[in-house]
């Protein structure tokens, strides 16, 4: 298998209830969900640096936050060996103090500016910790700016303060994009992450999309600096919404949105209605001093509201459908053979629901025990497909039993097929 497999770490100890893998010296071993490992743990993966690799199927990657560790992890290390003046410092061990000398600085400054620019006022950035860095002033030498920094600080569900992050301020000359953005190294945070304790959250890529939303009523938002920087292990909140920015890379929230329902979360979206022709929450800001995403009583039963619910659970019901209408047309045309099914990534998270999993392709269905020798001699199948036998199938759809069509032979299959399996 040439190309990595996406997998989650919670997927992984999700599958057969596993929990944390079986140490083997430095490596965890589990049974593998790509291609449906039930008996042999196949899979080893370096917890240090989030690589994965299936010894049967062959299926490799690195988990998705591991591997963003660990680049970070590797990126610190080797700020650490140069004494380049093109590098950027260790973070100051004082980022409290550090950020009470930016708060000191920010009223009066091209950061005021900057923030009336933005249209936020100067009272609410200062609750949120907002402050600003001189040209020269911002510790990371590799990010200077003529115009100094806006700064704001990350922080942990506590509200503690864990690193700083510093937006170049545009006055009549607009910052290169290389030059916009910059965090201390070190432990990453969230924008207001103690909202992430509430009821519900508002997860917005930037901070200022974060802060837009709190100006105009929403206190519970905050900032995750990105698509990647969502921590779920700090989410509290029963019901999320994703406030990401109307491009591609903001589409990305569907990938963090399943992390979420496998949790037990509620997890919303706002419509493209919300931000006309505009990228992201501060442009529509910034253009209109509005953002009425509707009443916020509760999201799940106000109809008025133009807050829609997540349209993967839409997906994931519509992929069902479609999953059982595959089944249910192989067993129709092939009653005797059964057969292999390809399957999307929507069908595979509908399998799962049902306590199945499939492998890297799809999943196959044998009609009796000969037919799964058959299907598992295949080199074609075995590893690709995830081999099922009937009995398995009907067992996890029962309302296949109830389609019309194959209702009046289902009994007889049964009992000549798959009693006893």
């Amino acid at each position: 298998m040439n190309n990595p497999v996406k997998l989650s770490l919670l997927e992984l100890e999700s599958y057969l209830g596993q929990g944390r893998g079986k140490p083997s010296g430095k490596y965890l071993r589990y049974f593998c969900p790509i291609h449906g490992s039930d008996h042999q743990r196949s899979l080893s993966l370096n917890p240090d640096t989030g690589y994965f690799k299936c010894f049967a199927c062959g299926a490799w990657g690195y988990l998705e936050r591991e591997k963003r560790d660990w680049k970070e992890q590797n990126r610190k290390h080797a700020l650490q060996r140069t004494t380049s003046d093109r590098c950027i410092e260790a973070p100051n061990p004082d980022l409290k103090g550090l950020l009470r000398e930016f708060q000191a600085a920010l009223p009066g400054s091209p950061g005021e500016e900057y923030l009336e620019k933005r249209r936020i006022p100067l009272e609410l950035a200062q609750t949120y910790g907002a402050g600003y860095a001189a040209p020269g002033k911002w510790p990371n030498r590799g990010r200077k700016w003529k115009y100094g920094h806006i700064v704001f600080p990350h922080t942990d569900p506590a509200g503690e303060v864990v690193n700083l992050y510093a937006r170049a301020v545009d006055t009549t000359e607009e910052a290169p994009k290389e030059l916009r953005h910059a965090h201390l190294p070190g432990t990453k945070g969230i924008f207001n992450a103690p909202a992430l304790s509430g009821d519900a959250v508002f997860i917005c890529e930037g901070v200022f999309d974060a802060l837009s939303m709190i100006a105009a009523g929403y206190k519970d938002a905050c900032a995750v600096f990105g698509v990647d920087g969502l921590r779920w292990e700090w989410v509290t909140a029963r019901r999320v919404v994703f406030c990401f920015d109307h491009d591609t890379a903001g589409e990305r929230w569907k990938q963090q949105a399943w992390d979420g329902i496998l949790r037990g979360k509620k997890i919303f979206y706002l419509p493209k209605e919300i931000y006309a022709s505009y990228k992201d929450l501060s442009e529509v800001w910034v253009a209109t001093g509005k953002l009425d995403i509707g009443e916020w009583n509760d999201i799940s039963d106000n109809i008025k509201t133009p807050i829609q619910s997540d349209n993967i659970k839409t997906s994931t019901q519509s992929a069902e459908k479609e999953l059982i209408q595959a089944i249910e047309s192989l067993l129709i045309n092939k009653p005797l053979l059964g057969g292999a099914i390809e399957l999307t990534e929507e069908m595979k998270r509908a399998l799962r629901n049902r306590g199945l999993t499939s492998a890297t392709k799809g999943i196959c269905i044998a009609m009796d025990e000969s037919s799964y020798k058959g299907w598992k001699s295949q080199r074609d199948i075995d590893g690709h497909y995830r081999i099922y036998m009937i009995s398995d199938i009907l067992n996890a759809f029962p309302e296949i039993q109830q389609n019309k069509r194959y209702a009046e032979t289902l009994p007889e299959k049964i009992k000549e097929l798959a009693v006893g399996v």
